[in-house]
């Protein structure tokens, strides 16, 4: 994230082919929409940011259930 205008396109790529290529449920696309989400929330890009975290919410309670802690830390 030193240089984000650079990884941006990168990133997004990455979690592209991660949601094509793996079970939706795996810890690297929650690794991928964490790293996006402090990328936007640094530029400043709040509108961006919220869409991913969205996709976050979304992902851990695939990945754990509706009621796990982890949810209700994200929402």
């Amino acid at each position: 994230l030193k240089r984000p205008k650079e990884c941006e396109s990168c990133f997004l790529k990455a979690l592209e082919l991660i949601q094509e290529k793996l079970p939706k449920q795996n810890e690297l696309f929650g690794i991928f929409l964490k790293t996006l989400i402090e990328f936007y929330e640094k530029e400043n890009r709040l509108s961006e940011a919220k869409r991913y975290y969205l996709l976050e919410i979304d992902h851990t309670r695939q990945m754990y259930g509706a009621r796990h802690p982890y949810v209700a830390n994200i929402t």
